[in-house]
């Protein structure tokens, strides 16, 4: 196939080119509207339990592999989110071992992450109290939280390479029709 064949298929296909090449930039700006962005904030929590030592025989017994699963899964509830007041920050939480879970709050300010993420710990702290009394159960920090860092994806970067991506996949389509003889 020479060039000048080509460029003469490309001019003959120009517009479909054009719309598919327009479509997805289209897709690839809007996608950056459902993704989320702001300042994110990571921290790793231990779920520590009272000793069991010192717990009496009426106690309820706790399975720390297990509690772990079950802070997750109260931290990840609408009805915790709606209680503790998170706002416009969303709560992402995830189990990293037995007793360890990592919260990431994202939230459209620096200062706004940090104190959801401290309203987070306090609040599950006191919730978990008054559903267990007895058994003393508390997400405590490990290590010193990170400082909040901006996640956001550039809705003119993703525009390019969502038309860069229609663009190869028009000439790729074209190409296989040639190929085909459709």
């Amino acid at each position: 196939m020479e060039i000048k064949d080509l460029t003469s298929q490309i001019k003959k296909n120009l517009i479909f080119i054009a719309i598919i090449t327009l479509v997805a930039s289209s897709v690839g700006f809007s996608s950056t509207k459902f993704l989320k962005s702001g300042y994110q904030q990571q921290t790793q929590l231990f779920v520590k339990v009272q000793d069991k030592n010192t717990l009496s025989e009426n106690s309820p017994r706790v399975d720390s592999s297990n509690l772990t699963d079950t802070t997750v899964a109260i931290l990840q509830s609408p009805d915790f989110a709606s209680g503790a007041d998170l706002g416009e920050s969303q709560l992402e939480v995830r189990k990293m071992a037995p007793q360890v879970i990592r919260i990431t709050v994202t939230a459209k300010n620096k200062d706004v992450s940090s104190q959801t993420s401290t309203k987070v710990i306090y609040s599950y702290n006191e919730k978990i109290k008054n559903l267990v009394p007895q058994a003393n159960i508390e997400l405590v920090g490990v290590g010193i939280p990170n400082d909040p860092t901006r996640q956001v994806l550039n809705s003119k970067i993703m525009a390019a390479f969502g038309a860069s991506l229609g663009f190869i996949a028009s000439l790729s389509i074209l190409a296989l029709a040639k190929y085909l003889k459709l």
